[in-house]
């Protein structure tokens, strides 16, 4: 007794059911196995497990918009490869782009003057832009080119905060007194380092 009776369940209750938990339909053959975002081989359940897999590509495409699908897969594949879970990544991501974001914006308002307030929001964009991807030369490398900026100093970058993407940083022309160790280290995978003509007249004299 209470137990259901499924004695007089109809056929088209029986499709809704099928469709529910991702059956085949009759005469279609058998649904292929699909592997999941953690790594696992299987069926998914009522598309959702697609749904998921889909909502953390249309997510992390927001942070990094210029990427292809394939460059989508190899993110993703690099990911699983390293046992991240996909969504704690996703919301590590959205974290660090906030806080970036917040960085920059306190650095340009403490700029002493209005040109160097211009400067640094050039500087601020760039810097923003090739974390997210977003600037590529012609060979299609990740890079950050800054030229011309006479700052004095660059941004301290917010704890964590990886340009490990990047392959070329160029800072050229820039008056700087130095470029922090701390700065230089989120560049972990550079070929290229190019820092001409970078120190101002009296840190070059000393």
């Amino acid at each position: 007794e209470g137990q259901p009776d499924f004695t007089f369940v109809s056929d088209a209750d029986r499709k809704r059911a099928a469709r529910f938990i991702g059956l085949a339909p009759v005469g279609q053959g058998l649904r292929p196995v699909h592997r999941f975002a953690d790594g696992p081989i299987g069926y998914p359940l009522s598309g959702r497990a697609e749904s998921s897999r889909q909502a953390i590509r249309s997510g992390i495409h927001q942070v990094f918009p210029t990427l292809t699908d394939e460059q989508m897969d190899a993110y993703l594949a690099e990911l699983m490869q390293h046992s991240t879970g996909l969504w704690e990544h996703f919301s590590q991501l959205q974290q660090q782009l906030s806080r970036l974001r917040e960085v920059l914006h306190g650095w340009c308002a403490e700029a002493p003057s209005v040109l160097e307030y211009a400067r640094r929001r050039r500087v601020a964009r760039q810097v923003r832009r090739s974390w997210r991807r977003k600037i590529t030369n012609h060979a299609g490398e990740y890079v950050l080119t800054i030229d011309g900026e006479r700052l004095g100093s660059l941004p301290v970058l917010p704890a964590g905060l990886d340009f490990g993407h990047v392959s070329r940083l160029v800072l050229r022309n820039m008056n700087l007194c130095e470029v922090g160790a701390d700065f230089l280290s989120r560049f972990g995978n550079l070929i290229e380092l190019d820092l001409a003509r970078r120190w101002n007249s009296a840190a070059a004299n000393r």
